[in-house]
């Protein structure tokens, strides 16, 4: 009997850990952490002015504004989150601090023998707390970031740390962006008897600015080219496409990312009054998961 039970219990353990992984998982730290990113067909290593895109490279959040941000995340497969971002500059520098929360519930448990009925509901998490500096140096820009890890499911619990280490190189008076990025070094307490695997990844990117669209110079117009690349355990090799032309206070934004296991094409736009910037993107893809949004608003504080 004692062996019976042990069994199931394994048996149940494996069904949770397999539900939560695709649920939440440590892959929710791959979750595009604004709209603009996802607009831009995901992690963006080269682009300017943008705190909330440091997730991608964290020398991305040097030269950035006195800036708060918050944004509302509906993911694939009922997960949902909220994130916050303040950045305050200094010298050649700026600090930032950010806390992200993603969960999602509902999810069943049942034994690994098939059957019309589930025998309960529950809930898994994910939440980060995370510390970004970036420092100027010449005409490079470094950054690094930590963060705490604290993951939950049913009644196992698991905690951890994860950094990320990057570099910014613009050239041409800032017409031509290079950057790259390690993402997600660390490690993580067992969940059970299992520990989670961080989405260690590589991300290089390359941005190219320019006054003109379709080989025509239109007045007030700057439009930028994104192209990136990244590559994990995870998601293996992922290549990122992405443009957006801003006209006033409007930006619109579309990307794709394409890697041997999805396709996917994304579109966002931005609106900017006076202090006050709303985001909001979407996205389609091969998965048939599901169409994420994000929106979100970002200030420029005194």
């Amino acid at each position: 009997m004692r062996t019976f039970r042990n069994f199931t219990r394994v048996c149940l353990i494996s069904v949770i850990l397999s539900a939560t992984a695709q649920a939440i998982g440590t892959s929710f730290l791959t979750v595009p952490y604004s709209p603009r990113e996802l607009a831009l067909g995901g992690r963006t290593a080269a682009v300017l002015g943008d705190a909330s895109l440091s997730r991608g490279n964290p020398a991305l959040i040097v030269g950035t504004s006195h800036q708060m941000f918050f944004s509302y995340t509906s993911w694939f497969s009922g997960v949902s989150g909220s994130s916050a971002l303040i950045v305050q500059p200094f010298g050649k520098g700026s600090l930032g601090l950010s806390v992200r929360h993603m969960d999602v519930s509902d999810l069943q448990m049942r034994t690994e023998t098939p059957t019309d009925d589930y025998i309960a509901l529950f809930s898994a998490s994910g939440t980060t707390l995370e510390a970004t500096w970036g420092q100027k140096f010449q005409n490079l820009q470094v950054g690094i970031s930590l963060r705490g890890i604290y993951m939950d499911t049913y009644v196992y619990k698991s905690s951890g740390w994860s950094a990320d280490a990057g570099v910014l190189l613009p050239l041409a008076d800032e017409k031509i962006l290079i950057g790259g990025a390690i993402l997600n070094v660390g490690s993580m307490t067992d969940l059970d008897s299992i520990p989670p695997t961080l989405p260690t990844t590589a991300v290089v990117g390359i941005t190219l600015d320019t006054d003109r669209l379709l080989g025509v110079q239109w007045e007030g117009l700057q439009t930028s080219f994104v192209l990136g690349g990244e590559i994990s355990d995870i998601h293996g090799t992922v290549i990122r496409i992405g443009g957006e032309s801003e006209i006033g206070n409007f930006r619109l934004s579309i990307g794709s990312r394409i890697s041997k296991e999805v396709s996917a094409v994304s579109a966002g736009m931005g609106l900017t009054f006076r202090r006050f910037v709303v985001d909001y993107s979407l996205e389609m893809s091969s998965s048939q998961l599901g169409i994420p949004h994000l929106i979100s608003l970002r200030m420029t504080l005194p």
